[in-house]
């Protein structure tokens, strides 16, 4: 866990069971952006609550 939004974090080559977000949304400034970026390190088989 790191907080801070506004510096990204460095994980181009981590892959991800799950992300599980709590408090986050109304924080940020692209919402489309930062959600496509979580898809991203996701497995195919990917869960992302918030």
């Amino acid at each position: 866990m790191q907080p801070g939004l506004s510096n990204p974090l460095d994980l181009k080559n981590e892959i991800f069971d799950t992300i599980v977000l709590a408090k986050v949304i109304e924080h940020l400034k692209n919402l489309r952006a930062t959600v496509r970026e979580w898809f991203g390190l996701l497995k195919p088989s990917r869960l992302l609550s918030f």
